[in-house]
């Protein structure tokens, strides 16, 4: 049988082990578990940041005429993503997201049927993110 024992010496409180195996089955089990926790913070943020995205979409979508117009009539790139952050309060990284979607090369329908697919992908991360929160 494996043992190990605490010992308590100079203020300080060791774990002891008789057998080496059992000393690195746990080392491995501690590394294995904030392998798996920064793991999971990482997806964490991916998800975070991906609702953020989802989140400028939203608005975009609510506000397509106009959000296109801006688009449409704007010098270049840059100026059009200055107009976006301003009237909706974009963040340069989701007003970006905004002109990478290519709204001008969509029709309605493809809109409406890409609206309905981030609805539910946003669902599902919003439900990834309270999973993990709790």
């Amino acid at each position: 049988m494996h043992s190990a024992k605490l010992i308590f010496e100079n203020g300080k409180l060791n774990l002891e082990f008789e057998n080496i195996e059992l000393k690195n089955s746990l080392l491995f089990s501690l590394i294995s578990s904030k392998d798996i926790k920064a793991s999971v913070n990482e997806e964490l943020k991916r998800v975070k940041n991906d609702l953020y995205l989802i989140e400028a979409v939203f608005i975009a979508i609510d506000n397509y005429a106009d959000v296109l117009l801006i688009i449409r009539n704007s010098d270049n790139p840059e100026v059009a993503l200055d107009k976006l952050c301003s009237k909706y309060f974009y963040s340069r990284e989701q007003g970006l997201f905004i002109l990478e979607l290519e709204l001008t090369e969509m029709d309605s329908e493809i809109f409406i049927t890409k609206k309905s697919l981030l609805i539910n992908y946003s669902e599902f991360l919003t439900t990834i993110l309270n999973q993990h929160l709790i």
